[in-house]
């Protein structure tokens, strides 16, 4: 199938222009100075269901990581929200 879409040649120096100057116009939060995560480098997680496979893979596979940060936990049992924020998840200012 044949395009009808053509490229001129002021077209395509507009575009690059364009590409070549958005790192000067976007905020550097989002692309991240050295030093600084920027917004799409860090995982922002929800955890559902606090049984025993959270337990484990919660503090060996997800607080290790700096790329990852738990914002927010759920589980249907009240008590086991409880147990987790008081237990597993102490050191990391959690709220429940």
């Amino acid at each position: 199938m044949k395009s009808n879409h053509s490229l001129s040649r002021r077209g395509f120096l507009g575009v690059s222009a364009a590409a070549l100057a958005a790192p000067y116009f976007v905020p550097s939060t989002v692309l991240g100075k050295p030093g600084r995560t920027g917004a799409n480098e860090k995982v922002l997680l929800g955890l559902i269901g606090l049984g025993g496979r959270c337990r484990d893979l919660y503090p060996n596979a997800v607080r290790p990581l700096d790329a990852a940060k738990v914002v927010a936990v759920s589980d249907s049992f009240q008590p086991r929200i409880d147990d987790f924020l008081a237990g597993v998840a102490k050191d990391d200012n959690l709220k429940g």
